[in-house]
């Protein structure tokens, strides 16, 4: 069965997906809220956020993949953990500086400042969800505790 595994920025969504050790599908979340892949288009998806959460729903039903990696946008996750089982994987809170320096390493500086200055309210509302959690030790990524989540019941 699929796990949708819900991670949050930073984690190692894309990398983990990269490896050819099992199915996964990362469910980049530009796909379902943007229009268009360029940057200077960034006209957002009517549909959005329906079929972020449809899409979770369906890829769980099809079990085509080990695992669905999605981003945690914590407002929507509710909605889809009513209609499928989720794994939260996020980091501790006194990781917010090692996280930090992951954003700046890869993010524009406008969205690295918005990761930093969510971190503690996002970490806080995956810590409160029901379901099944995975909490990242320094230094770990997504792919570092991939073996562990998908050979779980």
């Amino acid at each position: 069965m699929a796990k949708i595994i819900c991670a949050l920025a930073g984690t190692g969504k894309t990398e983990a997906a990269k490896l050819n050790r099992w199915q996964i599908r990362d469910s980049d979340s530009d796909e379902f809220r943007w229009l268009s892949r360029e940057r200077r288009a960034k006209d957002q998806n009517p549909s959005w956020p329906q079929n972020f959460i449809e899409h979770a729903v369906e890829e769980f039903v099809k079990d085509d993949f080990d695992a669905i990696l999605m981003s945690a946008y914590v407002e929507y996750l509710p909605m889809i953990a009513a209609q499928v089982p989720l794994i939260y994987v996020y980091p501790s809170l006194d990781m917010k500086d090692e996280f930090e320096m992951r954003y700046r390493a890869r993010d524009p500086k406008w969205l690295a400042d918005l990761l930093i200055s969510r971190f503690d309210e996002w970490v806080t509302s995956l810590m409160a969800m029901e379901g099944q959690h995975l909490v990242l030790k320094p230094g770990q990524y997504l792919s570092d505790v991939l073996p562990e989540i998908l050979t779980r019941p």
